[in-house]
């Protein structure tokens, strides 16, 4: 389990396991249930419906860290963030 942030790097696969896209998250449609990926120079993708991919179809989301040189690492697991009220 991880949070999901904005530029955080993700791919994300349908649910034969196949690679749909990949780039960085950017939003959430609550009205159509989509996603919005963007590429590494903020421009979005221009194939037929890979910037968004939709919760209904019951893929799968990997989020990774990206280190100074461009390296992919794998998010297995993150710490569950405090909530402190005022």
């Amino acid at each position: 389990m991880f949070y999901l942030y904005h530029n955080d790097y993700i791919k994300l696969y349908n649910k034969k396991g196949e690679l749909v896209a990949e780039g960085y998250f950017n939003s959430i449609n609550r009205y159509t249930s989509g996603m919005e990926i963007l590429s590494h120079d903020n421009s979005k993708f221009t194939g037929k419906k890979t910037n968004i991919f939709t919760f209904k179809t019951k893929g799968a989301i990997e989020k990774y860290v990206v280190d100074y040189l461009g390296n992919l690492y794998k998010v297995k697991k993150e710490k569950r963030l405090a909530f402190h009220r005022k």
